[in-house]
């Protein structure tokens, strides 16, 4: 009986840090190439900077998850010699990637439409993206989780790093 009292203990003080560790502390990443910012846990690893400085990538303590925020220009065309929209864009992506995303919904960054896809990524990996895109630049925060089941337990955080995510 003193075991399972033990044991229920350690599991409640790993979940409150846990939980903590969600809710804690934020830092700020500003972009200078695609002047935009947002908010990560301060828990959280650096990834290395890309040279073309287009992002940052953050990774959990726990290794479990890894994000991606960046942005892009739009330099594909449509059929009418114009920049894509944002819904051919998606296209483009699902079409490039392959496989048919888990969802596909329309959503709101940095107060604009935005589109979010859910995509199974390997064996049980799931990758989540929200993208925008106008006439010349795009956007994107997306998160790669090692199981469906982190992405649920990670919602609050993803919703707060996308709120936060701002376009200058």
């Amino acid at each position: 009986m003193k075991k399972i009292i033990i044991i229920i203990g350690v599991v409640i003080v790993i979940a409150a840090i846990f939980i903590l560790l969600q809710r804690g502390a934020w830092e700020t990443y500003e972009n200078s190439r695609f002047n935009f910012s947002l908010k990560y846990l301060k828990s959280w690893r650096l990834g290395s900077a890309p040279t073309n400085n287009d992002g940052q990538s953050f990774t959990s303590a726990n290794e479990t998850i890894t994000c991606r925020a960046f942005g892009f220009y739009n330099s594909l065309m449509n059929e009418q010699d114009e920049p894509q929209t944002l819904e051919q864009h998606i296209d483009w992506l699902l079409e490039m990637d392959q496989v048919e995303p888990l969802a596909r919904e329309s959503t709101t960054m940095a107060g604009q439409p935005a589109i979010e896809l859910v995509q199974l990524e390997g064996d049980a990996a799931v990758r989540q993206s929200v993208y925008i895109l106008d006439a010349e630049k795009g956007y994107s925060l997306e998160c790669v989780y090692d199981s469906l089941e982190i992405k649920e337990d990670f919602q609050n955080t993803f919703q707060k790093m996308l709120k936060s995510f701002i376009v200058k």
